[in-house]
């Protein structure tokens, strides 16, 4: 008889996040790309299969310091491209 040791299983799930500075301007409309990565026991995988993905973005008015939140639900990723979301 042969030994078998069995691993527990390791996720990790990391982003990175794009922003165009210049687009950040009062009034207007922003886009921040997500570049998420997820790997299972040290290996890639899928990133079909997240589920629940929440990201929140929160901003501060520059003239008078006014936070804002907003929180995208439902989100989706896919391996054929990154996620973009305005704000």
């Amino acid at each position: 008889m042969g030994e078998f040791t069995r691993k527990t299983e390791s996720f990790s799930v990391s982003c990175q996040f794009y922003l165009n500075e210049e687009s950040v301007l009062v009034g207007g409309k922003a886009q921040i790309m997500i570049c998420p990565t997820l790997t299972i026991n040290g290996r890639s995988a899928s990133l079909k299969l997240l589920q629940n993905i929440v990201a929140t973005v929160r901003t501060i008015d520059y003239i008078d310091e006014t936070p804002t939140t907003k929180k995208y639900e439902n989100l989706k990723f896919n391996d054929e491209s990154d996620l973009t979301i305005s704000f």
